[in-house]
């Protein structure tokens, strides 16, 4: 899973334009980041912050697959 909080800040910029709230939107991904980089990562602070994710990203199929997938793994952990 290491690789998917970098590449969810990386789709990040590359579509800021159709995500709403952009800097909250960045802020919310290196939370995530950080939080999984921890022993005990806290579960509801990354839960809520894919939560505010999938809101803010819209329609983008790309941002919201990653945060699918950091949601599915991080459940099934």
């Amino acid at each position: 899973m290491p690789v998917l909080p970098y590449r969810l800040e990386e789709l990040l910029a590359e579509h800021e334009d159709a995500v709403a709230e952009p800097r909250q939107a960045r802020r919310d991904a290196a939370d995530i980041r950080q939080e999984l980089a921890e022993p005990e990562p806290d579960r509801s602070r990354v839960l809520d912050a894919l939560r505010r994710l999938s809101v803010r990203a819209g329609e983008v199929t790309s941002i919201l697959d990653v945060v699918g997938k950091i949601r599915e793994l991080f459940t099934a952990a």
